[in-house]
């Protein structure tokens, strides 16, 4: 998920203002990061965002069950690719200014990643990288702190 800042400078004094929205505090980083990896950890418990994932495959059940992971829940055997999504410190998290703005990426750099969230061949898609509605807001909330941050800075 990528969380992306553009801005652009309309008037003199919004320069202090631009200054503290182009360079967020660590904190506010981390507490963005909190609030997205917040979303990822309710789509594993949801098995899903806002609807279910697709069920496994009956084959893929059997399979799991002979190797001793049991027959849920979805995307979870070891608990490593969730984690990728779930950890602070394991899941992939980068924070970038640009030409206009800020990017913070956050999600994971697991090997199969790409293949459960777009699908590939038989493998329905099951993204995890996303925010529903409710978890929008939580996310919405800290950004609405940073801003909060940035404006005492004017």
């Amino acid at each position: 998920m990528t969380f992306r800042i553009e801005l652009q400078q309309t008037g003199k004094n919004g320069f202090t203002f631009i200054d503290a929205v182009l360079n967020p505090p660590a904190r506010h980083r981390t507490e963005l990061t909190r609030a997205i990896r917040g979303a990822f950890i309710n789509n594993f418990a949801n098995e899903g965002v806002d609807r279910k994932w697709p069920s496994l495959a009956p084959t893929t059940i059997r399979d799991r069950v002979r190797k001793g992971f049991g027959s849920g829940p979805i995307l979870v055997r070891t608990g490593k690719y969730k984690q990728s999504f779930t950890d602070m410190g394991k899941g992939y998290s980068r924070y970038t200014r640009t030409a206009t703005g800020w990017e913070l990426n956050v999600g994971s750099t697991h090997q199969h990643s790409e293949i459960h969230e777009f699908g590939y061949g038989r493998i329905p898609a099951r993204p995890a990288a996303m925010a529903s509605i409710r978890d929008q807001s939580t996310i919405d909330s800290a950004f609405y702190n940073f801003l909060a941050y940035a404006e005492k800075k004017r």
